[in-house]
Parts: structure tokens; C-alpha cells; sequence
């Protein structure tokens, strides 16, 4: 056992877990990796069909900086047929539902992107179009965006939480004008050199 093993001096404070005002908020994502694994850090979901990237998104500047929220956003269904009897079979109306919320999943990954690089969303630039590439999921860790967030009422004896409401992209109304003159934080899978396809 190691010394330190009963020291908690140097364990991590507790996290605030109230919620904190409804508005625009310039956030930092990071991919929280499943079980560790850079090299394909999706997160399954219960169901055993849909997979998940987790994003915790920290707020950056302003009153409520180092705030903090998580994000789990659908962008993978697996429609196939399985012998596993722990995966239960899908009805045609749950998966299309397993289908929108992919939709909805990419759709904001997307607005992440142009958030983050100041595109618009109406820009079809051979430029801005290579920005909503990514070689790895990774590539969303480190990014810098705006968004809404608002509070999300608790059920089932759940606190209310935090949420992200939409991504503020150019053009929003909400969308700060010295955005795009601030520096962009470089993904941590461009340090890493991480050409791992996804």
C-alpha cells in the first residue's frame, strides 16, 4: 500500500454542484476517454446500441469561470442484428429515434466546430469545410466555444442541472464580436500528432 494512500490533502476539492445562470458562455471541451482508451474513447450507452462522445465542458472567464458541465452527445447506432442476449432487439420507432438523436448529436458536434473556428454556418469554403473535419474524436478536446447554457429541472429526485441549450455560432444574435479575433486552442490530438481515424 502506498504511503500516500490515506493523505487526502492532496485529493481534489469537492465540486460546486449548484447550478449556476442561464446565458452565453464561452466553454473548453474535454473528452472524457471510456476506460482510458485514446484510441477509441466512445462511451457506450445502456442500451447497448448507440454510442456516446463525453464531453465536460468548463466555463472559461466571467463570473462563473472553472464551472463546469457535462455533455453526452449521441454519434453512433448500431442497427445490426446480435445474438448477445444482453442487447435487447430494436423496434423500427426506437431506432428511428436512435437515428435522431444522431442527427441531433452530429448536427451539434458540427456547430462546435464552426463555434470554435469562427465559421459561419452558411460558409461552404473549400476552408470551412476542412474545419468541420476531424482525424480523431480527440480533436474536440482542447476546443474553445460559445454557447447557451440554460437549467434543466431535475426529476426523479435528480438536482437541476446545467445544460447546453444550443452552440452560439457566427452569425447568432448571441455570437460576441471579439470571438474571432481570440486565440484558438490547439486540439489535444494535434499535439499528440494523433492521426487515429474514427
Amino acid at each position: 500500500m502506498r504511503n500516500d494512500f490515506f493523505n487526502f490533502n492532496n485529493a481534489d476539492e469537492q465540486r460546486d454542484a449548484s447550478v449556476f445562470p442561464p446565458g452565453a458562455y464561452r466553454l473548453r471541451a474535454q473528452v472524457k476517454l471510456f476506460n482510458g482508451d485514446r484510441d477509441y474513447p466512445l462511451r457506450p450507452a445502456k442500451n447497448g446500441r448507440t454510442e456516446m462522445l463525453d464531453l465536460e465542458l468548463t466555463v472559461v472567464g466571467g463570473e462563473h469561470s472553472g464551472r463546469k458541465i457535462r455533455d453526452l452527445i449521441t454519434v453512433g447506432f448500431d442497427d445490426s442484428e446480435s445474438n448477445d442476449p444482453d442487447i435487447m432487439p430494436v423496434d423500427p420507432d426506437q431506432a428511428e429515434r436512435y437515428r435522431t438523436a444522431v442527427r441531433i448529436g452530429r448536427s451539434k458536434l458540427r456547430a462546435i466546430l464552426e463555434s470554435a473556428h469562427a465559421i459561419s454556418p452558411n460558409d461552404h469554403s473549400d476552408q470551412a469545410n476542412e474545419k468541420r473535419r476531424i482525424k480523431s474524436w480527440l480533436d474536440f478536446d482542447g476546443l474553445e466555444f460559445w454557447a447557451w447554457v440554460d437549467i434543466k429541472a431535475g426529476t426523479n429526485g435528480y438536482r437541476d442541472r446545467n445544460e447546453i441549450t444550443f452552440v452560439i455560432t457566427p452569425g447568432s444574435p448571441e455570437w460576441p464580436r471579439q470571438t474571432a479575433r481570440q486565440r484558438q486552442v490547439v486540439p489535444l490530438a494535434k499535439e499528440l500528432n494523433d492521426e487515429t481515424p474514427f
